[in-house]
């Protein structure tokens, strides 16, 4: 009797090829991260049919959890660390069937084999679930082995020449003097080093030439300007309000507050609490109040006829969205409308902490905020008056206003409790 035969098409007859292949239990040298290198597989080829959405979720699997993993089900264990043919995701994403095969093969993007193979090699390792990354609590790791002592000249130097040996790399040859400096003058400042420096650097034969001019960058008022440019852009710092008026605002002395405070090197937790709640911590400072001025650079509306309420709740979900992504490595402004996750659209329009000012540009009252420029000045003003017979504040007289005025100019409008 003839045994009907049907001949494999190409693409069936790859896939089953990668599929022998793939079956060999061979570890991978190099441990394959979840996070890192198996989610963003998902994302892409998954997560449209087996993720968050309900709506759209087939099968009533979702691949975005930790716990569908691991879950027995009727059909079998989507994972079975250390056994990728036991295990369903392997089996249907290597299957021979292009009507059991996953994706389904009208899904434009496919699962290339460098990504089924990479899906494998997690399996055999042990299948280590991660959560995303911006959960993760921060661990200072172990540094790599030293096998290179003349390719590493600090912390940092080890994980460059790991990576370096892993791709078959040598370092470069010591640069020369002027290089150098150059190199790392434009990387603390942002300017090239002048005529002077170079020269200075360059008679400089020491052994500690270079940690010298380290410092001497460090402590250039150019360098908070330099390292405060990515922060600026991170708390979306204008100096204008933006939208179709974009008048202009007095926010600069906030800009001036973090040049100074990172020239400072305050630490990132002090860092931190002043820009969100300054004004609440027990006998706030002028600068600590000033430093809440994070909050107050989102854009405002001073068109004549905007609705207040509808740009109060646009105000509040740019802070919220601003901060949670500046601070906790993740965007929360699709959750304002739907749960995502770990992110329910409740927590983040229900944050009434937040200030809610409707006021357009810098509503009253305004707090005083002498720059350091002036700060000094001032206080020696005031600080004499008291000492002059029969003279109550000397910021009455012309030299006391004209201060008075100055500060004024340095104002910033405090939030609003």
């Amino acid at each position: 009797m003839a045994i009907p035969f049907a001949p494999l098409s190409l693409s069936s007859f790859v896939l089953a090829t990668i599929t022998v292949v793939l079956s060999v239990p061979v570890l991978a040298a190099k441990p394959v991260e979840f996070a890192r290198e198996i989610r963003p597989i998902l994302s892409d080829t998954c997560f449209k049919c087996h993720g968050v959405d309900a709506a759209k979720r087939k099968g009533g699997l979702r691949l975005d959890q930790k716990k569908e993993w691991f879950h027995p089900r009727e059909e079998g264990t989507l994972v079975v660390p250390g056994k990728p043919q036991e295990s369903l995701v392997f089996t249907r994403i290597t299957h021979s069937d292009p009507d059991d095969q996953m994706p389904p093969r009208e899904e434009v993007r496919q699962l290339t084999p460098l990504e089924i193979s990479k899906i494998r090699d997690w399996i055999l390792q042990g299948a280590n679930w991660q959560p995303h990354w911006s959960f993760v609590p921060l661990r200072r790791p172990a540094l790599p082995k030293n096998d290179n002592a003349s390719w590493t000249l600090g912390p940092i130097d080890r994980y460059i020449g790991q990576r370096m040996v892993e791709a078959g790399l040598h370092p470069a040859e010591t640069t020369d003097k002027p290089t150098l400096l150059r190199r790392v003058t434009l990387d603390l400042t942002g300017l090239p080093p002048t005529l002077k420096e170079l020269d200075t650097f360059l008679q400089d034969t020491s052994d500690h030439a270079y940690e010298r001019a380290v410092d001497r960058l460090l402590s250039s008022p150019r360098y908070g300007e330099h390292l405060a440019v990515d922060w600026l852009d991170l708390a979306r710092y204008a100096d204008t309000d933006g939208y179709q008026d974009d008048e202009p605002r007095t926010m600069w002395r906030w800009r001036e507050w973090l040049i100074n405070v990172l020239n400072d090197n305050m630490p990132f937790d002090q860092f931190t609490i002043e820009q969100l709640a300054g004004d609440l911590l027990p006998d706030a400072t002028p600068e600590q109040r000033l430093a809440t001025g994070f909050l107050r650079n989102n854009r405002v509306n001073g068109e004549g006829g905007s609705i207040a309420e509808e740009f109060r709740v646009e105000y509040i979900v740019d802070r919220v969205e601003t901060a949670s992504s500046v601070w906790m490595g993740l965007t929360t402004g699709c959750a304002a409308v739907m749960t995502i996750n770990m992110i329910r659209s409740r927590k983040v329009t229900s944050t009434p902490s937040l200030p809610s000012s409707t006021r357009p540009r810098n509503p009253e009252p305004i707090a005083v905020m002498p720059s350091r420029l002036y700060r000094s000045p001032l206080v020696q003003t005031r600080d004499a008056s008291r000492k002059l017979p029969g003279t109550s504040n000397s910021l009455t007289t012309a030299p006391g206003k004209r201060w008075k005025r100055n500060a004024r100019d340095c104002s910033i409008a405090p939030r609003k409790p």
